[in-house]
């Protein structure tokens, strides 16, 4: 079962390697890649503006039915132009991820966005965090440098880099007040999703719990899967539920 979040800190990970596999100790990675055939989601999302509604199309993979059209429609009350204006106000520098999503200004859209995501879920019996997942995977890919976007910035502009879109997904996965947090590389960020019990994939042990591995970037990648050049190690930081 998924848990809450109840922990706070940092903590820099690092990896033991055997001739027979990794060792599972507080300061290691662990992978089981038992994922079987992986069927990747092709296309970014189709992002439609009129006025102040945004409606956010993408294919996802659903049992038995192969892919389908899933499709969100969120009205940003304040207009584009404000939210940018706004926006151009506020610090962008990367590093303390979680201030991108607490101190968001429009962070209540947030919660509208979770809402109808867990509304898509259960229509089509998925899993809620896989189809956020899913959802941040498919918006376009923007190499932003220097420029770090807050998360309601980055689901308004419809695109983003790596810290970006994993700054989105950690603030829907708060907004539902799941336990989460920034897994940080050199050059990369993602976000890791903490599960009580035994699944296949990635995950880092910190503070007494498995934080399963979550690719914002690359479409199809399951919750645990993770690209052979991030199995390093990294920094950790925990993601703060938001309050509405």
């Amino acid at each position: 079962m998924l848990t809450k979040l109840s922990a706070i800190g940092t903590f820099v990970l690092l990896i033991t390697f055997f001739n027979l596999g990794l060792a599972q100790t507080e300061d290691t990675f662990w992978w089981d890649d038992d994922f079987g055939p992986v069927q990747r989601e092709k296309g970014d999302a189709e992002v439609i503006r009129y006025d102040n509604l945004v409606t956010y199309r993408w294919q996802q993979m659903v049992p038995w039915y192969g892919a389908v059209t899933m499709e969100i429609q969120l009205n940003f009350n304040r207009g584009y132009d404000y939210m940018q204006q706004i926006y151009g106000m506020k610090n962008h520098g990367h590093g303390d991820y979680n201030r991108f999503i607490l101190n968001d200004p429009f962070r209540q859209d947030l919660f509208v966005l979770a809402n109808e995501l867990a509304r898509l879920a259960n229509q089509h019996g998925l899993d809620e965090v896989a189809l956020a997942l899913s959802f941040v995977q498919a918006l376009s890919y923007q190499e932003m440098g220097g420029y770090q976007r807050y998360a309601v910035e980055t689901l308004v502009d419809g695109m983003g880099d790596c810290s970006d879109k994993s700054v989105l997904f950690a603030g829907i996965l708060a907004a539902w007040g799941y336990d989460a947090v920034f897994i940080d590389f050199p050059t990369h960020l993602a976000v890791g999703l903490r599960c009580d019990y035994n699944r296949n994939g990635v995950y880092w042990f910190w503070n007494g719990g498995r934080y399963y591995f979550c690719e914002t970037t690359k479409r199809g990648w399951s919750i645990g899967e993770c690209p052979e050049e991030n199995r390093i190690s990294a920094t950790i930081d925990p993601v703060d539920v938001l309050s509405y």
